[in-house]
C-alpha cells in the first residue's frame, strides 16, 4: 500500500491546465470532483484527450473513480503509513471495487489531496511524474504506454501496440 498527494483540480479544468499541474507536482495524475464522485485522471490519457481535441477534463472518458471513505471507515486507516493497515484497505478497497481511495474531506481545487492505492506499480508510475509522449490507442483495459522524446521510434510507432505516439506539448 502506498500514499501519494495529489493535484487536486475542478472537472471544467482544460487538459492542458491538468497537464502542467502534473508537471510541477511531479505526478503522472490528478484528481477532480464532479460534485457526486471522486476522479483520478492518469498522464497518458489527458496527453492522448488533447490529440483528439478534447478540451477539459470532464469530455475524458478514461478515468477511475476514486473511493470516497465514510467516517468510520478513516478510523481504521492509517494515512501516514498505510502499510500499518494493508488490511483494512484491501479488504475495504475489494469491497467497494476501487484501486484508489482519498483522503476526505475531499480537499479544494488548487490544494492536493493524499490517495492511497491499492496496487505498488500504480503508485510507483504516478509518482514518477508525466511523460511527455504516450501512444494513442492501446489495448482495452490498459493505459498509455510512455515514451520521453529520445526514446521515439523512429516510425512514430508504439513498440507494443503499433498505434500512433502523440506528444505534449
Amino acid at each position: 500500500m502506498n500514499a501519494l498527494d495529489l493535484p487536486v483540480l475542478m472537472i471544467e479544468t482544460p487538459l492542458k491546465e491538468a497537464f502542467s499541474a502534473m508537471k510541477s507536482s511531479k505526478r503522472s495524475a490528478v484528481l477532480a470532483t464532479d460534485h457526486s464522485d471522486c476522479w483520478l485522471f492518469k498522464a497518458g490519457w489527458i496527453v492522448v484527450g488533447i490529440s483528439q481535441g478534447d478540451k477539459v477534463l470532464a469530455d475524458l472518458k478514461q478515468r477511475h473513480r476514486v473511493h470516497q471513505p465514510s467516517e468510520s471507515e478513516i478510523q481504521e486507516i492509517n494515512w501516514e503509513t498505510p502499510a500499518k493497515t494493508s488490511s483494512q484497505i484491501k479488504t475495504l478497497l475489494y469491497k467497494v471495487q476501487r484501486s484508489y481511495m482519498v483522503s476526505t474531506p475531499f480537499a479544494a481545487a488548487g490544494e492536493s489531496a493524499r490517495i492511497i492505492m491499492f496496487r505498488e506499480p500504480l503508485a510507483y508510475d504516478i509518482g514518477l511524474g508525466p511523460s511527455d509522449c504516450y501512444c494513442s490507442e492501446p489495448p482495452a483495459g490498459h493505459d498509455p504506454h510512455d515514451y520521453t522524446r529520445d526514446q521515439l521510434p523512429p516510425d512514430g510507432k508504439c513498440f507494443y501496440d503499433r498505434s500512433k505516439i502523440v506528444c505534449y506539448p
